[in-house]
């Protein structure tokens, strides 16, 4: 009952703060100082950490040496079904995932979530790039030190975090994500 009870506030907090915009980023244990207080180029540029993911329709492990290994820049978005700034973002983000398709690879991550919640909102939504699964250690969350949704990272070709987005993307946001992904390859 008490985990219940702190899940709920986790989660009711989550829900009506939507995502914060620290002064820095911490990603796999070193702090980044970041510039701009939405879109945050990672000074510092760390390698990301690596993951192992299981893939929602095909039930395959995904890796990030694997997403890495096409040759093209990646684009996280780590979401939740719950979440309404990630409901509202999904469909801009599925059109220039299409558009981008061969540009970089856009990758859908579900944290803090169920199978079936996730379900429901790719059926919602008409998404056609692979979403992958969180475990239930919150393994991706914790690596990329995910503190609220959603929260979008741009990965270099070389497997270098270059961008860091706290917070929901507007269409002119997740253009731009998109246009700049496309210059790191």
């Amino acid at each position: 009952m008490k985990t219940l009870l702190i899940s709920s506030i986790a989660l009711l907090t989550l829900t009506v703060s939507g995502c914060g915009s620290p002064a820095q980023v911490n990603v796999g244990n070193k702090v980044n100082e970041i510039q701009n207080s939405t879109s945050k180029q990672v000074s510092r540029k760390p390698m990301a950490p690596s993951f192992s993911l299981t893939e929602l329709d095909t039930s395959k492990k995904v890796s990030l040496k694997s997403l890495l290994a096409k040759g093209h820049p990646v684009i996280l978005n780590a979401f939740a079904s719950w979440c309404a700034p990630c409901n509202k973002e999904a469909p801009e983000l599925q059109k220039l995932s299409k558009q981008y398709q061969g540009k970089v690879t856009f990758v859908g991550v579900d944290t803090m979530d169920t199978v079936s919640g996730v379900k429901k909102f790719v059926r919602k939504h008409n998404l056609t790039y692979p979403v992958l699964l969180d475990n239930q250690e919150n393994s991706f969350g914790s690596e990329y030190d995910v503190i609220g949704l959603p929260d979008t990272y741009v990965i270099s070709s070389g497997g270098k975090i270059v961008i860091r987005h706290e917070g929901i993307l507007s269409k002119g946001e997740a253009a731009s994500i998109f246009k700049s992904a496309a210059k790191f390859s």
